[in-house]
């Protein structure tokens, strides 16, 4: 279930030209980021 949020996260961020202006540990926080305010969303 985390996976198909994740494949999701990074399918919609990559359809955008600002992801690629990041460095690959930007990329990472920016994902992390985003998964733990669907976590913190779906847990409320």
């Amino acid at each position: 279930m985390k996976a198909e949020r994740l494949r999701e996260i990074i399918k919609a961020l990559m359809s955008s030209r600002f992801y690629f202006d990041l460095d690959i540990r930007e990329r990472h926080c920016l994902v992390v980021h985003v998964l733990s305010m669907m976590e913190a969303k779906r847990a409320a």
